[in-house]
């Protein structure tokens, strides 16, 4: 078998466009965007993206740079298609894997940024494909990422999701393992999702490329600060992944202080509508701080305080503007969901959390748009 020899360069950023649905049209404006940057010499920027059925179904190509109308940088993409993929379903596992495997192999670099791009739904899952019906779990979202980090020995550096309320306490728990670093939305994001011009300037790939000691915290760091000005992204966070393995014990104690307070179930409930929301989820750091200012429990205030302090250790960076003063970088799935799904997260399966949603009473589902702004 033949040794690949292309020398390793910095960084290699993968955009995984799911984008056959009615984000069509903005997910291809986004690798316009990304031309207005391209690719240099120590950064490849390369992207899979589905058309969907009728548009030849999905592509694979590496992102060069051309110049645009700094005012307007959309447009026709001009980067050669390096391969026609036909018809597949980019909500499967499989395909997922097979795009970080590809992107790997064939542009080797010491670090390595996955953005999965498409609608979203926190601990739900994101990746709508019409043609195919298809919608990628979160336990299949890490199956995909486990199996390319076996075949190719080399594990994600850090994982975007430009989809809509995806910085969810329960996804990051459900990935800690297959990244380093999490940047994601607590909030909706616009139809036209992350500024990619802004975010991926030539600045960004200059100082990635350049910096020897550019690590993939810096990153993920520099994206959130890089999107704070930006309409569409109320909210985006960095979480450190091998954080959340120490978020769990203190989330098992509060569970607990929450079944046994002597509060009522209506006390519990007022506590939780005075939480940050996010289309039906709620801010886990708010969710803690509430609980701590609002109740007499000592038992529950302590751990409150403990399992804030944990949600604040993993968030790295945050940034939020408009009505969310209360956000801390993760939603929670504090009370119950009718979605029996939620059984087979790990963050359920070990802490156990149903036991306090239950205690919480009531149940909301929320849906997952895009909003198109």
């Amino acid at each position: 078998m033949p040794v690949n020899t292309i020398p390793p360069k910095k960084w290699t950023v993968l955009l995984y466009s799911a984008a056959d649905n009615n984000l069509h049209p903005y997910m291809v404006d986004d690798v316009a965007e990304l031309e207005t940057v391209g690719s240099d010499a120590q950064t490849d920027v390369v992207v899979q993206i589905d058309h969907g059925r009728e548009g030849g179904g999905a592509e694979r190509l590496k992102v060069e740079k051309f110049v645009r109308d700094q005012e307007n940088p959309h447009g026709p993409v001009q980067s050669p298609v390096l391969e026609k993929m036909g018809q597949v379903n980019m909500s499967s596992a499989y395909t997922l894997s097979s795009a970080i495997q590809w992107a790997m192999k064939n542009y080797p670099s010491e670090h390595f940024m996955l953005i999965i791009s498409d609608h979203g739904n926190a601990w739900k899952g994101c990746a709508q494909d019409d043609s195919s019906r298809g919608w990628m779990s979160v336990p299949e979202i890490k199956a995909g990422l486990a199996q390319a980090q076996q075949e190719t020995g080399k594990k994600i550096d850090v994982l975007g999701f430009d989809c809509c309320l995806m910085a969810n306490l329960e996804t990051a728990y459900q990935l800690r393992n297959q990244a380093s670093y999490m940047v994601a939305s607590e909030m909706t994001e616009g139809a036209d999702g992350w500024p990619y011009q802004p975010i991926m300037t030539p600045d960004t790939l200059k100082t990635m490329s350049r910096r020897l000691d550019m690590e993939p915290r810096d990153l993920a760091t520099m994206l959130v600060d890089k999107s704070g000005t930006t309409p569409s992204i109320h909210t985006l966070s960095a979480i450190d992944l091998s954080k959340m393995d120490a978020v769990r014990q203190p989330m098992i104690e509060l569970r607990q202080a929450i079944v046994e307070t002597p509060h009522t179930q209506a006390e519990l409930r007022a506590i939780w509508k005075e939480t940050t929301r996010f289309y039906g989820y709620r801010d886990a750091g708010d969710w803690a701080h509430q609980l701590n200012a609002k109740t007499e429990d000592r038992t529950l205030q302590d751990k409150a305080v403990a399992a804030q302090a944990a949600i604040r250790d993993a968030v790295i960076a945050e940034d939020h503007h408009g009505p969310y003063a209360g956000a801390s970088g993760m939603t929670l799935q504090v009370h119950k969901s009718s979605d029996l799904s939620y059984r087979n997260l790990e963050f359920e399966k070990d802490v156990k959390w149903s036991l306090a949603q239950e205690r919480i009473g009531g149940i909301d589902d929320p849906k997952s748009p895009r909003f198109e702004e």
